[in-house]
């Protein structure tokens, strides 16, 4: 049997802020370990922060957040694990859905969220989301022949994707297929003056050279769930495509050239909201993480020791 102090300290956190809790995230520069969570460090800067807190300053614009990037999704779960189990209270954990809801791996907690789609890119990145930045850097007489021409592009990615993200989905929710932020750049090809279009050979590819690997056929998920391509496709994948895309149409109807992906990431962000507000299932799957946040972190919760035992 051992005693630590390090969660009664996490839960007492949100005292030293001034708010109704803390809300740990993804992204930032640095994985960080549980332990060094416990000891206070955390990442200044994260597009998942952004993210996160611009849906709880909408849902929740009453209670008052700090957030706090940690990197490593491996130890928001055990966060997340920690909140489950009721070790520390006055806590949130918002994280990447990512492939969870296909193996039976989301964490069921008031307290725990998860994005609607496979990561925040797909809610950020989204057409509607796609649309607004344009709308918002660019300024053209032709902007509804802009906007067709992105409403093209996301079709043909959502036609070119669907065989391939699935054959791909079913081998990583296997546990057979590992894919890295460098092949999902690869696959997405672009040149100068053209529209980025996806390399699904590369992908295809990828899905043969892990299929030897498996005694038999990978034809269904591990757990039942509804498959969208645009909302369970790699977010990185769909962020590095989306940005391109909004990027060619730019320079080809307003000549702006001079466009950074994380400029374009926090914009898309921005707009968000807005995007997730006109889908009922986007807005209904945050409505009700946020009822069930307003609700754990506003009604009494059981006193913690100042020693938790492990």
């Amino acid at each position: 049997m051992r005693f630590q102090r390090s969660n009664s300290g996490l839960s007492s956190l949100y005292l030293f802020y001034g708010v109704d809790a803390i809300v740990f995230v993804e992204g930032g520069r640095e994985n960080l370990s549980l332990d060094a969570v416990r000891q206070g460090a955390f990442n200044e800067i994260a597009h998942d922060a952004k993210f996160w807190s611009k849906l709880f300053s909408r849902f929740l614009p009453r209670l008052k957040f700090k957030f706090r990037p940690v990197g490593s999704k491996t130890t928001l779960k055990e966060l997340a694990d920690l909140v489950a189990t009721e070790r520390v209270r006055n806590i949130v954990v918002c994280m990447d859905r990512d492939f969870d809801n296909f193996v039976g791996q989301l964490i069921q907690h008031p307290r725990v969220a998860y994005t609607y789609g496979y990561s925040w890119e797909n809610d950020a990145w989204s057409l509607g989301s796609s649309i607004s930045v344009f709308r918002k850097i660019g300024h053209t007489t032709q902007a509804a022949t802009a906007i067709a021409e992105i409403e093209s592009a996301f079709a043909a990615f959502s036609r070119a994707l669907r065989w391939p993200l699935l054959a791909h989905a079913l081998l990583v929710t296997n546990g057979l297929l590992q894919v890295t932020n460098a092949d999902l750049e690869r696959a997405v090809m672009r040149g100068a003056g053209q529209m980025p279009v996806l390399n699904c050979a590369d992908l295809r590819r990828s899905t043969r050279t892990a299929r030897p690997r498996s005694p038999k056929p990978c034809v269904r998920f591990p757990t039942p769930a509804r498959f969208s391509v645009m909302d369970d496709c790699y977010g990185h994948l769909l962020s590095t495509y989306a940005f391109h895309v909004v990027a060619h149409i730019l320079r080809k109807h307003c000549n702006i050239r001079a466009f950074g992906k994380d400029v374009a990431a926090s914009i898309a962000i921005e707009s968000s909201y807005g995007a997730i507000m006109r889908k009922k299932a986007k807005r209904l799957h945050y409505k009700g993480h946020f009822d069930a946040i307003s609700a754990a972190i506003s009604r009494p919760q059981p006193d913690l020791s100042d020693a938790s035992i492990q």
